[in-house]
């Protein structure tokens, strides 16, 4: 009987990751299809401002230039060298590109399915997460583009679940598999750099699991997927040392705020400033490219330190600002290159301006509180921490809406399904208790 039940669940299982793997390919290839035929691909491929700087490091891995790229410095070297790895076996047709965060887009359902699976083993949350990130408009967009936020977020959530295997069997494999998966996503995305701490403060928070002899056991063997994170960040803090004189992981979060957060603090609070003049008159800080970029660092650091002490009242509230306002925006990939989607997605973003990003963000909450009421310490702690930083994050930059946000994706996604399939059991619950109910003649 418990054979065949085992069986039954594992056929389950492998069903609906077929079918969401299956769905999330479609819908990014189909919004490929309408992509290429809305814009081509020549935009497509250089549609998001940032991408020629990826373009850039990946022609630097391939030329032996990446010694002395400044752009390596600014955005670290993982996905630039895939990138240059694709362009070495493929060639440099930039539909191959593209194919790649098709396909890890495409993986990222299955990723947080298996995540929700491994926490709680209920099928109707774990269905509901990964269909979440199935439709994900973020999502599906960011698929087609040459970024970087898909692939973070599918090697992140990957590095999550292999984490919470190593947890759940106190396997060393499971613990160095997580610290890999960590380490390249932070090689991918410098915003996965503090994501060490969570991996660190996660085991002093949660109940020693039974499969652990003691705290310290549990603590030391999450501790090697600290160590192997905290590998890929010094080896590439020390690199930056000896070639750039500069012992940082990157220079584009410090870079970011002296150009984003501090100068609309100022402007917000200032009348009659000018944001777009203010950013580029502190720019010229830089100097030209003639400077050491260490330079060019300390002045940026200076500045931002600087408009701290001076106001710190006014970029404490303008933070808190942009992170509402970035949650609440999404970004205008679809209706740009997808121009007959146009009122479908504006439709979509007036919602999640008005009331879908608040119900989204509530009910993360709630889902958050549920866990630790039913006892789920683990689900909770590991899936809250990673929320609350991926939702922190957004509010060093604006502009880019849901592009922020969207790592958070990977938590909130469960947490949502989780409120979501509570909700469901108690309104079930509570109707069966009223039609058991005595009727009253």
């Amino acid at each position: 009987m418990v054979n065949e039940a085992r069986h039954i669940q594992n056929r389950n299982l492998r069903t609906d990751l077929l079918v969401l793997g299956i769905s999330a390919l479609a819908l990014r290839l189909l919004y490929l299809f309408l992509a290429l035929d809305g814009i081509g691909l020549e935009s497509l491929s250089h549609f998001a401002p940032d991408t020629w700087c990826y373009r850039e490091v990946a022609e630097c891995w391939l030329s032996g230039r990446w010694q002395t790229s400044i752009m390596l410095l600014k955005v670290g070297p993982g996905y630039g060298l895939m990138l240059a790895v694709i362009k070495l076996l493929l060639g440099p047709n930039p539909i191959f590109l593209i194919a790649l965060n098709i396909i890890l887009g495409s993986l990222a359902p299955l990723v947080v399915y298996l995540i929700a699976h491994s926490l709680f083993h209920r099928r109707s949350v774990s269905l509901m997460a990964g269909a979440i990130s199935c439709v994900s408009l973020t999502s599906v967009a960011l698929s087609s583009q040459i970024l970087t936020d898909q692939p973070f977020y599918t090697f992140f959530a990957s590095s999550l679940l292999t984490f919470i295997w190593g947890i759940q069997t106190a396997r060393w494999r499971w613990f160095i598999i997580a610290g890999l998966l960590a380490g390249w996503s932070a090689w991918i995305r410098s915003t996965g750099v503090p994501c060490i701490f969570l991996f660190a403060i996660v085991p002093f928070l949660m109940p020693k699991p039974s499969s652990f002899r003691t705290r310290w056991h549990l603590i030391g063997s999450a501790g090697v997927t600290v160590g192997i994170m905290l590998v890929f960040i010094l080896s590439w803090s020390w690199r930056n040392w000896k070639a750039h004189d500069l012992f940082t992981f990157g220079t584009n979060g410090v870079m970011s705020m002296r150009s984003y957060l501090m100068p609309l603090a100022v402007c917000s609070h200032t009348p009659d400033c000018e944001l777009r003049q203010l950013g580029q008159t502190w720019s010229i800080e830089d100097g030209d490219d003639t400077e050491p970029p260490a330079i060019a660092y300390a002045r940026a650091e200076k500045r931002v330190l600087s408009v701290f002490r001076e106001h710190p009242r006014w970029v404490v509230t303008t933070y808190f600002k942009v992170i509402h306002d970035n949650i609440r925006n999404m970004n205008t990939y679809l209706w740009e290159q997808i121009p007959v989607l146009k009122p479908f997605t504006l439709f979509v973003y007036q919602a999640m301006a008005l009331w879908l990003a608040y119900l989204i963000m509530g009910a993360a909450v709630i889902g958050f509180v549920l866990m630790l009421l039913r006892k789920y310490f683990f689900a909770a702690v590991l899936l809250g921490l990673a929320f609350a930083y991926f939702t922190a994050i957004t509010g060093f930059s604006f502009f880019q809406g849901s592009r922020l946000h969207f790592p958070a994706e990977m938590a909130w996604s469960i947490l949502v399904a989780f409120a979501s399939d509570e909700l469901y059991r108690f309104a079930r619950r509570l109707i069966r208790r009223q039609s058991m109910a005595p009727t009253v003649p």
